[in-house]
């Protein structure tokens, strides 16, 4: 009798010359997915059998030639005449058919009778009463070696418990497939989604990893070392720049029609021009060039002129538009996974393409609210190793390709519980979400936008007391950056800096120098008419408006929280400062207050006079 372990052979011809060959393939060898158990002829009675362990399952008969990966034919039962509840003999048909719904158990040989004119016309299944041996052999399985079908390579050739195959190979995805007398009994993949354009190794998972995803072709080894879990990777290859397209209900669901392929712009985006009006009907997918690697829906409808996050889960529903988009002008990001969608009609100037950035904003940084951009790492954005301090934050969706006002898109935050718990998984909204708030600590932030979650890792770091200060914050130029000038605290209470280059617009700080300057207060003009444009002393309130100024000497400011009054002179503030009679107060150059030099020159002042002194 032909075993399981016999049809093993007939892989071993997977890349020969093209022939007539015959398959079960289907639910009924003990894996819930699909597969193929080739039958070989039996030289004495001119049927193709297999013999092995049968579940109850479906399945029907493929015939495919070159190498396997072709199917040219496909039988099962009869519509009204399709399940299997016993060992017999069942009539193949090829058309308004069913697949066998089997619900036999057990050890039995499967013989398929076929005319001599190759068509399959029955199928038997009989008890076997012996022992079944058990093979165990690797294939890599995948769309690697023809672009579009699942296809198992020949069995690995084992030495020393590592396998390894050598063969032609093209872009696609990929896994390690363990099977006992040609059944899929195991799986073996990437811990989390990894893209390979070059020999090298690999970690290998066994628990609900990624499929590799081959962006090379040529000649390649692949060794599996199943007990150090590592694919190596060895050979010739050339990298292939990924193509997109799209596939939907406009195209016949073509997976890869040059009329339907993305072009590549000179910012690395990949753009189509529909001449036809895309409506809320049409359907459609983005893949690269084979159903192997698919972007499909999110669950929502897109909107016209939106960044539309797409689900690279290849069972997602398909993309549909809320409302009809004339001319539709395509713009895809796959770095980011976004699709924007705009129209071309009306004579509009080109459409805003979509550069999609991702970013952790919050006091948490400098104690003022700021970004720090998340980084894509293998399919997720991620902070890592970002010392904090306790604040709040939330995630910001950026499009830099808006090079005129407010960039942000989007906003991110908690749809319930705000308060980060570390290693757990926070659900995230756009819509009305909750700013998180976190401890200080020393963390990693990654988003996955495909669960639109975020998870912390890392650990808090004991926080320490807080020292409060005053600071000017601002620009010393029009449109330059607001920096943080601390000031120096007299021994009257006054807080005061000198500044060779005054601020054009700021106001005063109340912050926690301890914790990055983290703002806990803001003090401003009390005047309606903020404007400095002479030395004096302005009032002051919690909350007013920014100054503005137009001084251009160096000036000396002095805050005085109690008397709420800013007073700005001329020059350093050394010569305004008064000190206890007898008390020497020290500067350093620029007129910032030193309690303790040491080390430098200095300004030293002693009853209203001032000296250069070197410590």
């Amino acid at each position: 009798m032909k075993k399981f372990l016999l049809s093993l052979a007939g892989l071993a011809l997977a890349f020969a010359a093209n022939a007539d060959r015959y398959f079960v393939h289907g639910t009924i060898f003990g894996n819930t997915n699909w597969e193929s158990i080739e039958l070989e002829k039996n030289a004495t009675t001119g049927l193709y059998e297999t013999t092995g362990t049968l579940v109850a399952g479906d399945f029907g008969v493929k015939i495919t030639n070159d190498g396997g990966n072709d199917q040219t034919g496909w039988y099962s039962g009869a519509a009204s005449d399709y399940e299997i509840t016993e060992a017999g003999t069942y009539n193949l048909y090829n058309a308004d058919n069913h697949n066998f719904a089997s619900t036999i158990e057990g050890n039995y040989t499967i013989s398929l009778k076929v005319s001599d004119e190759g068509t399959p016309e029955t199928i038997s299944f009989t008890k076997y009463e012996g022992v079944i041996e058990i093979v165990e052999t690797y294939h890599i399985r995948g769309t690697i070696f023809d672009g579009s079908n699942w296809t198992d390579s020949p069995a690995m050739t084992e030495k020393d418990g590592v396998y390894s195959w050598t063969g032609e190979i093209k872009p696609g995805e990929f896994g390690i497939k363990r099977a006992e007398n040609g059944a899929e009994k195991g799986w073996f993949s990437a811990p989390e989604a990894t893209t390979i354009t070059e020999p090298g190794e690999y970690p290998v998972t066994d628990n609900n990893g990624k499929n590799w995803v081959l962006q090379a072709e040529g000649t390649l080894t692949f060794t599996f070392d199943p007990a150090n879990h590592t694919l190596t990777l060895s050979g010739e290859t050339v990298v292939v720049e990924t193509s997109y397209y799209l596939a939907g209900t406009f195209t016949g669901w073509v997976e890869n029609s040059d009329a339907f392929q993305f072009e590549k712009d000179e910012n690395g985006l990949y753009v189509y021009d529909m001449e036809d009006d895309l409506t809320p009907e049409a359907e459609f997918k983005i893949t690269n060039g084979s159903w192997s690697v698919v972007f499909g829906s999110n669950g929502e409808p897109l909107e016209e002129g939106t960044a539309y996050i797409c689900s690279d889960d290849k069972s997602a529903d398909n993309i549909t538009v809320a409302a009809t988009i004339t001319e539709p002008h395509f713009v895809f990001n796959p770095e980011t996974l976004t699709l924007t969608i705009t129209s071309r009609a009306g004579g509009e100037d080109d459409p805003v393409e979509s550069d999609i950035h991702y970013y952790i904003r919050g006091d948490i940084f400098t104690g003022t609210w700021s970004d720090e951009e998340m980084t894509l790492t293998n399919g997720k954005y991620v902070l890592a190793d970002k010392e904090v301090e306790a604040g709040n934050f939330g995630i910001k969706v950026a499009n830099l390709a808006i090079t005129e006002g407010d960039n942000q898109i989007a906003w991110y935050a908690a749809l319930t519980e705000p308060e980060v718990k570390l290693n757990t998984p926070i659900e995230l909204t756009d819509e009305d979400g909750k700013n998180l708030s976190i401890s200080k600590g020393k963390y990693t932030f990654t988003l996955d936008l495909e669960a639109m979650t975020l998870t912390v890792t890392g650990e808090e770091i004991e926080d320490v007391d807080p020292v409060y200060a005053y600071s000017l914050y601002g620009p010393n130029t029009a449109g330059g950056s607001w920096d943080d000038n601390l000031m120096t605290e007299g021994t009257d209470g006054k807080w005061t800096i000198t500044l060779d280059k005054p601020l054009v617009e700021f106001g005063i700080r109340y912050v926690d120098t301890a914790h990055n300057n983290k703002q806990e207060g803001w003090y401003s003009s009390a005047d309606e008419d903020p404007a400095i444009t002479d030395f004096g002393k302005y009032s002051v309130k919690e909350g007013g408006k920014n100054w503005t100024s137009t001084l251009t000497e160096p000036a000396t400011y002095t805050f005085d929280p109690e008397a709420m009054t800013l007073t700005i002179d001329k020059g350093s503030s050394v010569g305004t400062i008064v000190a206890e009679e007898g008390e020497a107060v020290y500067f350093n150059l620029q007129g910032v207050r030193v309690a303790n030099p040491e080390n430098g020159m200095y300004i030293r002042v002693v009853n209203g006079k001032a000296q250069k002194v070197v410590k």
